[in-house]
Parts: structure tokens; sequence; C-alpha cells
């Protein structure tokens, strides 16, 4: 219990505060932890909360965009993994991502759809972040 409590913070650590040290208060602590910040779901919604609250890119944060990027990777991982693939078309995610990028990187996104013939989706919107990112 005591690694446990160790290894946590914030909100987590306060769920689990009042519990003491024996076998059924750490399977209670588990429990807890588990039902209130585990799972597959909490998990997508944490990185669509995170996407949804990012300040929009500028064009010379490099760092930023990486992050973008890589956030972006996993919430499709994570929504095809959900059985949600239905969300990576070119409905309100994708449009709440290409508001979060700059003019000019919109317009980067815009030029190279056209250039590879590809449609305007989430997924797509991802392989031209992994491009970006590497260049």
């Amino acid at each position: 219990m005591a690694r446990l409590r160790q290894s946590l913070s914030g909100n987590a650590l306060d769920s689990i505060r009042g519990l003491g040290v024996t076998a059924p208060e750490y399977n209670e602590a588990k429990d807890i932890l588990i039902s209130k910040f585990g799972g597959q779901r909490r998990q997508l919604q944490a990185y669509l909360d995170q996407l949804e609250n990012m300040p929009t890119l500028k064009n010379n944060d490099l760092q930023s965009f990486e992050k973008f990027a890589d956030l972006v990777r996993v919430t499709v991982v994570k929504l095809e993994a959900e059985g949600r693939s239905g969300e990576l078309g070119d409905g309100a995610l994708h449009s709440l991502l290409v508001k979060e990028l700059s003019e000019r990187q919109v317009e980067n996104y815009s030029r190279w759809l056209s250039e590879q013939h590809k449609i305007r989706s989430v997924k797509t919107l991802r392989d031209w972040l992994k491009e970006e990112v590497i260049i």
C-alpha cells in the first residue's frame, strides 16, 4: 500500500487517502482506482480532452506540434480499439483537430490532401501529421 501511495498524486491519491494497509483495504484501493481512472473508455476521453484543450498550434512550435501529432495517433488507435471507427471520418472530431492547426498548417494539409488524392478524415490528418513531424 505504501508503494501504491508513493506512485500516486492528485485526485488519485486523494481517492484512497483514508484507506489503511490491510489486504482488503489494498484491494479496495485498486478497485477505486480502476473504476475512477482505469479502462480504455476513460483513457480515450482523457486523450480527447487533451486534444480539445490544446491551444492553437503556432507555425514554429515544433514541440507542441509533435505532442499534437502523438495525441492524434494515440486517439486514432484508441477509437479503433473501442470500435468507434465511424468517428474517424470528416466529422466533428476532424473539424476539432483541424481548428488546432495554424492557418499555414491548414494550407499545407489541404495542399497535401490534393496532391495525394486523399479525402479529409482523422486518419488522413494523422498520416499527414506523421509526415510533417519527420520533415
